[in-house]
């Protein structure tokens, strides 16, 4: 809008010029008429343009964070696009909007460029109605953070540092915008944090290695994965907990001490629109399961497991908020992405193949409309027509780290 703005200004300077050589010429016809028809161009490109900028001001947009080469070196980029064409319509570099010491380290993170360091990518439920932050977490040697950027302009509102060593750190944000609860994976706690301030309301420690924080359709619960990432004194489970810490239940895949066979490592859990499941995925092997969750009997079961191709990874299930009787689960690896019905039968409908490498990202949305779903990877974005069940395009990056819908469609 702002580039169209500009080029509007520009227009309507070349259009008093030519209406003023009009009014010099007035004698000559010929002249006269070849401005005319100048004229005619610039007032038809003016229309286009503020019809434009008007659809710009009432679009529902997607915002993607992506590295790209640009002249040899590789830097962050949010990329804006147009759901309604899938065109990328702004590329704004974060050199020029955040903090110099804040960019080196988000740089870092995601270039890898230190170890261990890592920008996470769980982030289609970092943003969920319009007025709120982009939540970006990102960690390294001098430790993790969190960063609140204005969505407006892509500045930093906050930066808050989340842990004094490097830890994973995934998060969600309650559907009503107040609540920001971040996982710290090594360090085995709950932050709850307040979404606006980004205070720190209470910290939960766990028995285990917490790897998500997926909030219910309600807002008020939360289904943590529990993982032992590889110690086997630490149990697996998903543990379902409420906004005041207090555990509601939970469901083991492995108790601590218990030997078997292959670990589950939950990676991410996603809630149903109904709130009455919680969908599970394993990173110890191609595994999902499908969790019936009562709140009010404090219970939670393990209904249905089911299996994806070897060697793949299962990164998130997230149920079509206009299409009923779909769930769209991103298989990282080369599985691509996996259409089922909703729990409890949970079968599979469809599968569709990527362009993009997913192996250590494979998040994404459906666009607000819910036209479309997108996926990010090394390569870029992949975009799939969801009636088509078919890829349609690919935007391309070096590495597409997140993509956001605004505002959510998940909700």
């Amino acid at each position: 809008a702002e580039e169209l703005r500009g080029q509007l200004t520009q227009l309507q300077n070349r259009l008093n010029e030519l209406q003023s050589r009009l009014a010099e010429t007035q004698q000559a016809g010929k002249q006269i008429e070849e401005l005319r028809g100048q004229l005619a161009q610039l007032q038809n490109k003016l229309a286009e343009a503020q019809k434009t900028i008007e659809a710009l001001r009432s679009a529902s947009y997607l915002y993607a964070l992506v590295a790209d080469t640009v002249g040899g070196s590789d830097e962050l980029f949010i990329y804006v696009i147009d759901p309604r064409t899938n065109d990328v319509v702004g590329k704004i570099p974060l050199r020029d909007r955040l903090p110099a010491d804040v960019y080196t380290r988000m740089r870092n993170a995601t270039l890898r460029l230190v170890s261990p360091s890592i920008m996470e990518n769980k982030a289609p439920r970092y943003y969920t109605h319009p007025g709120q932050y982009l939540y970006v977490l990102y960690g390294g040697p001098w430790g993790t953070y969190v960063a609140a950027l204005d969505p407006k302009d892509f500045s930093l509102v906050k930066e808050v540092k989340t842990h004094d060593k490097f830890t994973r750190q995934h998060s969600g944000i309650s559907p009503d915008g107040k609540l920001l609860v971040i996982a710290l994976r090594q360090a085995q706690r709950l932050l709850y944090l307040d979404a606006k301030t980004l205070e720190v309301i209470r910290v939960v420690e766990l028995d285990a290695n917490p790897c998500d924080a997926a909030p219910s359709p309600d807002g008020k619960y939360f289904a943590v994965p529990m993982r032992a990432d590889g110690d086997p004194n630490k149990p697996e489970y998903v543990l379902i907990i409420d906004r005041e810490g207090r555990e509601v239940a939970r469901v083991y895949f492995k108790r601590p001490g218990e030997a078997g066979g292959a670990p589950t490592e939950p990676t991410a859990t996603w809630w149903t629109l109904d709130g009455k499941y919680v969908l599970a995925q394993g990173e110890g092997r191609p595994y999902e399961a499908v969790i019936e969750v009562d709140v009010t009997a404090k219970s939670a079961r393990i209904i249905k497991e089911v299996s994806y191709p070897s060697g793949t990874v299962a990164s998130m299930a997230v149920e079509h908020p206009m299409v009923k009787g779909e769930v769209w689960v991103v298989v990282r690896g080369g599985g691509g992405v996996f259409v089922r019905s909703p729990p409890p039968e949970y079968r599979e409908i469809a599968r569709i193949p990527l362009t993009v490498d997913t192996r250590g990202t494979g998040y994404g949305p459906f666009s607000p409309d819910g036209r479309y779903f997108y996926v990010v990877g090394y390569g870029g974005i992949d975009i799939i027509d969801v009636s088509a069940k078919s890829l349609v395009k690919t935007i391309k990056a070096k590495v597409a780290v997140w993509v956001i819908a605004i505002p959510s469609g998940e909700w």
